[in-house]
């Protein structure tokens, strides 16, 4: 295995946070299609619109399928470490 090259930080960083911003995503979108929530985004949707449980699960139920996830992940590596 190749060493890393502690001039590549930041190439490194940006390959860090397009991995992890695809992984995450896709994920996302797999749970949208299996019509799973284990996150729970349909709990918090229930907190902030109030009105009958019975309404407002429907209205959750539609929406979910039609989110857009926008994932921001911030990293910053300090060095590349020691390995022998």
């Amino acid at each position: 295995m190749k060493p890393l090259d502690p001039n590549k930080l930041k190439t490194y960083e940006e390959a860090i946070v397009k991995t992890c911003e695809t992984l995450i995503i896709n994920l996302l979108k797999k749970f949208q299609k299996a019509n799973v929530d284990p996150l729970g985004f349909g709990l918090d949707y229930r907190a902030h619109h109030f009105g009958t449980v019975k309404e407002e699960w429907k209205a959750w139920q539609a929406l979910y399928h039609e989110l857009e996830f926008y994932v921001n992940i911030q990293v910053k590596l300090d060095g590349v470490g020691v390995i022998k």
